[in-house]
């Protein structure tokens, strides 16, 4: 009994430090990307609206030696200036994991302003016994001009603690802002963060498109310390992203996501 109790914690232990990147873009833009607009933002930014209707698939492995994982899978459908969406995810071990799912509606207020909602529910079976876990989301995106644009959300989750051979439910609480800034050719691209939760942590990615097919970014967060670089490739329809980061407790890990418009 010790020895499960044991490796409860740890498992606990390390899905808490997952959830510092909670979706593969938050791993490839180290939590910076708040304000770009993706098949995955229904995971990070309750605000955005989706480009068409899409679909997006990201996972990430942490360090090869530590079993740890996430993937994500979402699909969004815009009509005028609505979006509704719906992802699913799981982290954690292949043994002891959270499944994640959630519905994102978006709406367009005007020409600069959205706002949107996104509801989920996690299944987690961390413990011998199955537990659901309650979540909600709620954001707000201003494009201040054509290069600029400001979005604040706050995400309100149920989370599970592991104390004194005993497990507590409370509701955690997290504010994420981001600034984004874009060059005129659109050729290069900003992105700025900052989430605070138990503390503050800043975040920066920096995006250039070489080419309409090629992009490259690199990207780092304050807390806990980490850095990112990767690549976009674009097939007609079709994206790739591919991402390595560096976390200061699990090393090098890759992130991968593939996007498909129709």
């Amino acid at each position: 009994m010790k020895g499960l109790l044991l490796f409860i914690s740890l498992a606990y232990g390390h899905v808490s430090l997952s959830q510092t990147y909670t979706d593969a873009y938050s791993a490839i833009l180290s939590g910076a990307q708040i304000n770009h607009q993706s098949s995955l933002s229904v995971f990070y930014n309750p605000s955005l609206q989706a480009k068409q209707t899409e679909i997006g698939i990201g996972s990430t492995f942490f360090n090869a030696n530590s079993g740890l994982y996430n993937i994500q899978i979402a699909y969004s459908r815009r009509k005028e200036r609505h979006t509704l969406s719906g992802g699913l995810s799981q982290e954690g071990y292949q043994q002891f994991n959270n499944t994640t799912g959630l519905i994102h509606y978006a709406l367009q207020l005007d020409s600069t302003w959205n706002v949107g909602m996104t509801v989920g529910l996690t299944s987690s079976n961390l413990t011998t016994n199955q537990t659901y876990l309650p979540q909600f989301a709620v954001g707000i995106k201003k494009q201040i001009n054509t290069q600029i644009t400001f979005s604040l959300s706050m995400f309100n989750q149920q989370n599970q603690t592991f104390q004194n051979e005993s497990l507590n439910k409370r509701f955690t609480q997290r504010w994420v802002s981001g600034l984004s800034f874009h060059s005129i050719n659109k050729q290069f691209s900003a992105y700025l963060s900052v989430q605070h939760d138990q503390q503050t942590a800043f975040a920066l990615a920096l995006y250039y498109r070489i080419t309409n097919r090629i992009h490259f970014f690199v990207s780092g967060k304050t807390s806990p310390v980490s850095y990112a670089f990767g690549g976009r490739f674009n097939l007609q329809s079709l994206s790739l992203l591919i991402g390595f980061h560096y976390h200061s407790y699990l090393g090098f890990s890759p992130s991968t996501v593939a996007e498909y418009e129709f």
